[in-house]
């Protein structure tokens, strides 16, 4: 069924103290992963342009001044809800990526999908009951036919960037990031710092 959220999250701990823990420097995890993690949000969402931004910034566990987590949810035209988190002040650790649809969830755990998904073509028919939950019991005993699926990652072969930039200056190759994708990560991050108020 169709994305309605993508979450990106990466967490640790970690007490910051190198020069991207300054806000002189520019630092901060904003700049530091935020840029890949939106970039990848990006990309895979359902490209109908992200018209709504909110984001949060705090200075947890750095010895530094600059952002150490980071909150950002970001909303296509369409409505689906691209989420960001980092974390560097998180002891327990947050799934790297969950994805959300209509019908099943996919969850990355260690270096694997968990998928766990019905067929709405086989799910009983469930009819929507007006007033009060008969009994006061809200469970409706809907018995979907949920099934999992773990699909492990595959370590793929990565492209080669800077032999891409070559090929795009000496032989106008196509580049592997089009133009107008940096633009749009760039105006993403930008209103992303101005909202947050860090």
């Amino acid at each position: 069924g169709p994305i309605y959220s993508i979450r990106r999250a990466a967490s640790r701990y970690t007490r910051r103290n190198d020069w991207q823990s300054l806000r002189k420097n520019g630092g901060g995890m904003l700049n530091n992963y935020g840029a890949h993690y939106i970039d990848q949000l990006l990309y895979l969402s359902d490209g109908s342009g992200v018209v709504d931004i909110h984001c949060n910034l705090w200075a947890v566990a750095t010895v530094g001044d600059a952002d150490d987590v980071v909150k950002a949810w970001l909303k296509t035209r369409s409505g689906q809800l691209l989420d960001v988190e980092i974390n560097q002040a998180s002891v327990l650790p947050i799934a790297p990526w969950h994805i959300c649809g209509k019908y099943g969830t996919a969850v990355q755990e260690e270096k694997t999908f968990k998928l766990k998904y019905y067929d709405p073509e086989k799910a009983p028919p469930l009819e929507i009951v007006e007033g009060a939950a008969p009994g006061r019991s809200y469970d409706n005993n809907d018995l979907l036919p949920w099934q999992e699926k773990n699909w492990p990652i595959a370590q793929e072969k990565q492209l080669d960037f800077y032999e891409n930039i070559n090929q795009v200056l000496i032989h106008g190759a196509e580049p592997h990031i089009k133009l107008e994708e940096s633009r749009e990560l760039m105006r993403v991050m930008e209103t992303c710092r101005k909202r947050a108020k860090f």
